[in-house]
């Protein structure tokens, strides 16, 4: 693998950052004042939260889906925390000179999909999905123009991404991006919740080693975990999978997911992209196997992902 150690630019994560933090420094100073202003009886105003705003970036509507539409669309369902769908420029702004490692099944594998199209156009959308889905491989793209490097790691266990970053750690060297989701494969080919407790446990010490090697000579990486988006099991194509995905086992699983201290919500590194809340929203017609779903849920989930880090950032 070609080492590549660069860094998010600063200033353009800073514009992009005060963008989203000057509407809400209107939000907080204006809205108590409206009350007074009006003859109107309205309730109380609140400022808002950082937290609130956070939790208001994975709800989103989508329209037009279940009508099969040409125009179809997603948006957050406020309007109030200043968020933004960047377009092209914004995106290669924002990740210039950095280096992206997503590492995980086919649901991180559309998550590339989706990150690549917000950088290069939407025209190039089937090309890549082509090119990614023609083996279980690893895929590595580099956009020159702005010294973007994007590898993805075929990880479908959590053991391959532990050995992934444990590998990062001998090298001395690491990413400014890492996106991890493993679920699907464990569930389907281990199904033992009890052992992949331990191989998150695994790999969440191996990330906080990594984090406590690099602390004093870099800024930190940026940490996602791609959730397991919700299982049609109706959809599935035999009892086995039907059994194996279904919501008793998801739930054993993702209870370990949450002991495992490996995101944020638990007190981890990693933040989630909680695509079963996007895929929720979205509805059974957003899907035709049960597992993949329409691109809009992981166009929506690439640019939540944008947004946390100027809300990150505004909380610095």
């Amino acid at each position: 693998m070609v080492e590549l150690v660069s860094q998010l630019s600063g200033n353009h994560t800073l514009i992009f950052s005060c963008a989203l933090f000057i509407t809400l420094a209107l939000c907080v100073h204006l809205i108590p004042h409206f009350h007074s202003i009006t003859t109107f009886h309205s309730p109380v105003a609140v400022a808002i939260s950082s937290e609130y705003c956070l939790d208001s970036l994975q709800s989103i509507n989508y329209s037009g889906v279940v009508e099969r539409l040409p125009n179809k669309s997603w948006d957050w369902t406020v309007s109030n925390c200043g968020f933004q769908k960047l377009n092209k420029s914004q995106v290669s702004d924002l990740l210039n000179g950095s280096w992206i490692v997503v590492a995980g099944d086919s649901e991180s594998r559309l998550i590339v999909v989706s990150l690549l199209t917000s950088l290069l156009g939407s025209e190039t959308h089937e090309r890549v999905r082509n090119d990614l889905f023609k083996r279980h491989d690893d895929y590595s793209f580099i956009l020159k123009d702005i010294g973007m490097k994007l590898d993805y790691i075929w990880s479908p266990f959590a053991d391959n991404a532990t050995k992934y970053v444990s590998k990062l750690r001998q090298n001395k060297t690491c990413p400014d991006f890492i996106l991890i989701g493993v679920e699907i494969w464990e569930m389907l080919y281990v199904n033992n919740a009890t052992q992949y407790g331990l191989s998150l446990k695994a790999l969440s010490e191996n990330v906080l080693a990594l984090l406590s090697e690099i602390r004093n000579s870099r800024s930190l990486p940026h940490l996602f975990w791609i959730g397991m988006p919700e299982m049609v099991t109706a959809l599935l194509g035999t009892v086995d999978w039907r059994t194996k995905l279904g919501d008793e086992i998801r739930h054993l699983h993702d209870n370990e997911l949450m002991g495992s201290k490996l995101l944020s919500e638990n007190g981890g590194p990693f933040f989630k992209l909680d695509l079963h809340r996007l895929s929720d929203s979205c509805g059974r017609s957003c899907t035709d196997d049960g597992i993949h779903y329409d691109e809009l849920v992981y166009d929506s989930a690439v640019q939540i992902m944008f947004n946390t880090l100027s809300l990150h950032n505004n909380d610095v």
